[in-house]
């Protein structure tokens, strides 16, 4: 796709009653996305989309468009960085090997699990006022996906309460680091799984190549 050209619209939302993926909230509006000839596509807004060629490419029975409000930068850099490259490979990973999908789910279930603990550790602190919500298109094509954006969307609020409260010298810089770290681990081992030869990478040494250890 050339640099001039539009990527497929992502404001349009898609349901079949063949797929459980549930109703996303705060839909929103989506920017004019604009792709390269690398997959990588540019929102109006300046957002930088990474490998957005690689989730259009998949044909499924269903989908969902979703316009995804995200509060912290994190959250928002990850999405853009790896979600497509997570749910396009991990789609064509479990294609026709029935534990690769076990594995992925057990990860995915972790991910949930790191990702309400967050949230609940950071309960206490308080919330922005003002976020500064950016938008990012997302097309979610299986339920591994739909999970792992509601994890996303938990963990963004968690990371909006951590980001908030350090900005205002109400948390200290290891209390912030130790918060997400768990969640950040997890959302590793999920990648690292993907990358053939370094799914049997320990926590530890995942922290390591994070630079969270």
């Amino acid at each position: 796709m050339k640099a001039t050209q539009k990527a497929p619209a992502f404001a349009a939302l898609h349901w079949s009653a063949r797929t459980n993926l549930a109703l996303m909230e705060h839909l929103q509006t989506s920017p004019t996305i604009v792709a390269g000839e690398n997959g990588t596509a540019v929102t109006d807004d300046g957002l930088v989309v990474k490998n957005v060629h690689r989730a259009e490419r998949i044909n499924t029975n269903f989908e969902a468009r979703v316009e995804a409000p995200f509060e912290s930068w994190q959250v928002c850099r990850l999405v853009r960085r790896d979600f497509n490259f997570v749910t396009s490979k991990s789609f064509h990973r479990t294609a026709h090997r029935r534990q690769t999908g076990h594995d992925l789910r057990d990860l995915g279930y972790d991910l949930r699990l790191q990702a309400e603990f967050f949230r609940d550790d950071v309960s206490n602190l308080p919330t922005n006022p003002a976020p500064d919500v950016k938008v990012v298109p997302i097309r979610l094509f299986t339920n591994l996906g739909g999970s792992l954006y509601r994890s996303l969307l938990i963990a963004d609020k968690a990371y909006a309460r951590i980001n908030y409260a350090f900005s205002n010298n109400q948390l200290s810089e290891a209390d912030y680091q130790a918060y997400s770290k768990n969640f950040e681990l997890a959302w590793a081992g999920i990648k690292a799984y993907l990358n053939d030869g370094q799914s049997e990478k320990t926590a530890q040494q995942l922290g390591v190549d994070q630079g969270i250890a």
